[in-house]
């Protein structure tokens, strides 16, 4: 019982974590630190947006795996990794659906003919994981094809440890490509082709690096690896700092890990404020692009990004609080539908 409690407290930091890193993925698509890009605060801030998603990854993984008892392998545990992988795949179809209109829209401005079009949602839709001011509906994607990949490997008997090994590699893989494909520029000759190739088809490997933090947090919730907190506040300060002035792939990926157990390691007591943190960042991560199509179509000028993240954010935030207190009053299954 009382180690139920104590997985209760750190699900409080993971929800307050989360609800921060959903705002940071409506800075990052607001634009709002693009005008400050020569300075230490956009340093810090770079690091701080390539954490956001990869956290949400391993929370999701880690609070999927951690209830499991006995054997990951199990036909018991392999099913609930089948639940978690329709529940991810529902909630991608259903707010495929809502963004819909607006990938409509896109395609009629670009003129490209309802084959071509077509050619291009398929592609966005199976491959991608984003079509037009639908950019953060990759991680649903991401998520179904790394936890189909783990619940696969689990069956045929692999050990978590030998998992996670394979998905270092599946993620070098995937810099790799995005490293080709954003630098088509300086390619010649066979990789100037394989760079286009790779862009035609994936347009961006990020689909890829689900399967790698989706390990990581199963790992986590396995062997449940403890550090001492002091410990977790010193590596992740060098690290941070390390990644300000030194950009690899690696380093990263030793951070976002890092700074997980972290917050993992943070024990906070139940309030009822945090139950709004876990299910607003729900709503802003997914909803949070309508407003912003809505903000851009009103032809708002804003240069600097700031009028556009505080327009954004607002009705974000009030949609969630909105949604929050009805559900609170009522069971509505929509609201489980578009959330849960």
């Amino acid at each position: 019982m009382d180690d139920k409690k104590q997985v209760i407290k750190k699900y409080n930091a993971i929800d307050i974590t989360k609800f921060i890193m959903a705002i940071v993925v409506v800075m990052i698509h607001s634009g709002i630190m693009e005008m400050m890009k020569d300075s230490l605060l956009y340093q810090i801030y770079d690091v701080i947006r390539k954490m956001a998603v990869p956290f949400f990854f391993m929370a999701s993984a880690y609070l999927l795996f951690y209830r499991m008892q006995g054997e990951y392998r199990s036909q018991s545990n392999t099913e609930k990794i089948k639940n978690y992988i329709f529940k991810m795949a529902k909630l991608y179809i259903v707010w495929s659906l809502i963004y819909l209109p607006l990938a409509i829209y896109n395609y009629i401005q670009i003129g490209n003919g309802w084959i071509k079009s077509s050619i291009a949602y398929i592609r966005g839709f199976f491959v991608c994981g984003f079509h037009h001011y639908s950019v953060q509906l990759w991680y649903l994607l991401s998520a179904v094809y790394g936890a189909i990949v783990i619940r696969f490997l689990l069956k045929r008997g692999w050990k978590e440890w030998n998992i996670l090994i394979l998905s270092f590699l599946v993620y070098t893989i995937a810099y790799g490509m995005n490293c080709i494909i954003d630098n088509q520029e300086n390619l010649k000759g066979i990789w100037l082709a394989i760079s286009k190739f790779l862009q035609k088809v994936f347009l961006t490997a990020n689909i890829l690096y689900g399967f790698c933090y989706l390990s990581i947090g199963m790992c986590i919730a396995k062997y449940k690896t403890r550090i001492k907190f002091g410990v977790l506040v010193v590596v992740n300060i060098v690290l941070f700092i390390t990644m300000m002035y030194f950009n690899h792939f690696i380093l990263l990926l030793l951070l976002n890990i890092c700074f997980f157990m972290l917050m993992l390691s943070i024990d906070l007591k139940d309030r009822k404020i945090y139950y709004y943190f876990r299910e607003a960042s729900i709503i802003i991560y997914f909803s949070h692009m309508l407003f912003n199509f809505a903000k851009d179509r009103v032809g708002i000028k804003d240069y600097s990004g700031v009028l556009g993240f505080v327009i954004t954010l607002s009705c974000s935030f009030g949609l969630s609080f909105l949604l929050i207190m009805l559900e609170k009053k009522k069971d509505y299954r929509i609201y489980k539908l578009l959330f849960h």
